[in-house]
């Protein structure tokens, strides 16, 4: 019984998840992964090469208040919904209270460090081909992390 109550508060959680963060933009530089809005310059995840991810404390404490769950309880179903992005590596999950702002400003900005299948940046092979592909069919220059999944 329990985990049948379980699984409908981890489906709740990640159409919402989805609803809210679906058409945000997957930007990956260097060696992160960021998942932005670039309108209002807001981040909700950096995900780097070596598997760590770090979340926007802030935004997902208002998220998550609805449910009353405290971080170390929402850190598990915010790993297992970024989790879904296929052939990243991921290891730790850590909040961070900055705001990142400038330095958004700056990874928009940044032309050096963008993917390519020869510079990956120590992301493998297969993420960096996949984003490639996806960012091609859809023929825009940014992709969106609902594209990402999809496609």
């Amino acid at each position: 019984m329990v985990d049948s109550a379980n699984e409908r508060l981890k489906k709740i959680i990640f159409q919402r998840l989805s609803d809210e963060l679906g058409r945000k933009i997957f930007y990956p530089v260097g060696r992160s992964v960021w998942l932005l809005d670039l309108d209002t310059k807001e981040w909700y995840f950096e995900i780097t090469c070596v598997g760590d991810i770090w979340y926007n404390q802030k935004y997902f404490n208002q998220f998550f208040n609805v449910f009353t769950l405290k971080y170390y309880e929402y850190q598990i179903y915010l790993k297992s919904w970024i989790g879904k992005i296929p052939h990243l590596l991921m290891k730790n999950i850590q909040r961070r209270n900055t705001n990142y702002e400038y330095y958004i400003e700056g990874i928009i900005n940044d032309t050096k460090h963008y993917w390519s299948l020869k510079n990956r940046h120590g992301f493998s092979y297969l993420i960096v081909k996949h984003y490639l592909d996806c960012l091609n069919k859809c023929g825009d220059k940014s992709l969106t992390i609902e594209g990402f999944w999809m496609i």
